[in-house]
């Protein structure tokens, strides 16, 4: 079992895109910044005519006199223009590090590939600021400067860069957000059926103290006795996990079980899984970590579906899985699950996991019961429960 982090949580959206996009912003912003104040010095020194002049003559040459640059559209201007080259510093030097780390370790390509591949980082970043942020800059710094004249304008460059960031930080998560939940609505399009709820999960080494916690948790949160615990055999085949929108991780996996009636059920599952950390809304002496989880899942008809991608008999669906397992080998888990479930409650699993030692209490609640999460969870941690946001794939699979 993988003995390291098990709580691990994904940044905010809003910040991991700021700090992903200012990176390359920044040094282009003190390009724009000194050619704003640079412009601002020579308008004030009389020199606002002669620039205006030559640049309305190039204006003229390119747009055939449609525009007309005016001392407020220049200020706009000027920045964004003036700015471009600060895309390729970083980037360069990033690429000369790299190559110096690679030929320390005699594993060095040729200077071209290097280089291509810094303008390949700097002209991606660039297109970026050109269809995102320079439209909302160039707008604020234009009605900006056209509005308050009184303030410097190197002072409204600096407020309206910052409200481009933003206003491009909210769009991006925005969009990330449109495009999962597209991305959800294709696969039901494709035969998919959706599953949400929310799940805690909790690790403890000694078998008969997880024993003992999943019967209390049973009996005290689902309504439970020993004779109407199912038991189910499980083997699972995990592919590896992928980044996926927002902090979320999406994974691939198959699944074949027996119910308790003796039916099998077998299914390809994407499982999108958002970990994050709850608060009850009160001062507590324990902390919540739950993970959200919307499972895609296909029904497949015959063991050999699961076997290989390429036995799935819908061709969306199989296209769809084999894209996500990229001829990858999956590594299997088997486990023995004790079911204690009530719809109209909470769903609380005990997973033993073969050649571990290890037993994992799973608390399940569907969005209308996530309330009752807490309290149940709370009982299991006063018990000595190890809580990890980590799956078994992570707990189990990325250590081999």
């Amino acid at each position: 079992m993988n003995n390291g982090k098990l709580i691990r949580l994904p940044g905010n959206p809003l910040l991991e895109v700021g700090k992903t996009f200012s990176t390359d912003e920044f040094l282009s912003f003190l390009f724009d910044f000194f050619a704003t104040l640079w412009l601002t010095h020579y308008i004030a020194a009389g020199g606002g005519e002669h620039i205006l002049a030559a640049v309305n003559a190039i204006f003229n040459v390119i747009f055939g006199g449609w525009i007309i640059v005016t001392i407020p559209l220049l200020f706009a201007l000027v920045g964004p223009v003036c700015e471009k080259i600060g895309f390729f510093p970083k980037h360069i030097w990033d690429s000369c590090w790299e190559r110096f780390k690679d030929k320390k370790e005699g594993k060095a390509k040729t200077r071209g590939f290097y280089a291509k591949k810094a303008m390949s980082r700097g002209f991606k970043s660039m297109g970026e600021d050109i269809v995102v942020h320079d439209p909302i800059y160039v707008t604020a710094m234009f009605f900006g400067v056209s509005m308050f004249p009184w303030i410097p304008p190197w002072v409204i460059c600096i407020f309206c860069f910052l409200l481009a960031v933003f206003i491009v930080m909210i769009l991006e998560v925005g969009i990330k957000e449109v495009l999962h939940k597209t991305a959800k609505v294709l696969l039901v399009k494709k035969g998919f059926e959706e599953e949400p709820y929310y799940e805690a999960r909790f690790l403890f080494d000694d078998e008969e103290k997880a024993r003992e916690v999943f019967g209390e948790l049973a009996k005290k949160f689902v309504h439970k006795g020993e004779d109407e615990i199912w038991k189910i055999h499980y083997h699972d085949r995990y592919f590896s996990k992928k980044e996926w929108y927002n902090g979320r991780v999406a994974k691939l996996r198959s699944r074949d079980r027996h119910l308790p009636n003796g039916e099998p059920m077998r299914t390809w599952q994407i499982v999108y899984t958002l970990a994050k950390e709850e608060w009850g809304g009160k001062t507590d002496q324990f902390r919540y970590f739950i993970s959200l989880k919307e499972k895609m899942y296909y029904l497949a008809e015959h063991p050999e579906h699961l076997h290989q991608p390429d036995n799935i008999p819908d061709r969306r669906v199989r296209e769809t899985v084999k894209k996500m397992a990229e001829n990858e080998v999956p590594f299997v888990i088997e486990f023995e699950r004790f079911v204690a479930d009530d719809p109209e409650c909470l769903l609380i699993t005990l997973d033993v996991v073969k050649t571990e030692d290890s037993y994992l209490i799973e608390i399940k609640a569907r969005p209308k019961n996530k309330a009752m999460m807490q309290e149940a969870m709370q009982y299991a941690m006063h018990f000595g429960g190890l809580t990890a946001t980590d799956g078994k794939y992570s707990l189990f699979a990325e250590t081999v």
